[in-house]
């Protein structure tokens, strides 16, 4: 995939991969964070990102013009504790 497509992307280079592996988002995308929010979710479900814990990552997204912009990815996993009447 090329960094000129006319859609959003992203990749990750502490994967190893360049603008040429970008994956395309499927979806709306209104920014960049919106985007950036998109590939992280990706990563988690999809390239068992879970394995990474909460670890920083850098992830960098793609504008459909061409323009790059890293973020750093984190999974934060939240543990909820409940209680109901049986």
């Amino acid at each position: 995939m090329s960094a000129t497509t006319r859609e959003w992307s992203f990749f990750f280079p502490g994967e190893g991969q360049d603008a040429e592996d970008a994956t395309p988002i499927i979806g709306r995308v209104y920014d960049a964070e919106d985007a950036a929010q998109m590939a992280v979710e990706y990563d988690y479900h999809s390239c068992d990102g879970w394995e990474r814990g909460e670890n920083e990552f850098d992830v960098v997204v793609i504008s459909p013009d061409g323009e790059q912009t890293k973020f750093i990815g984190c999974h934060e996993l939240v543990t909820r504790h409940t209680a109901r009447r049986s």
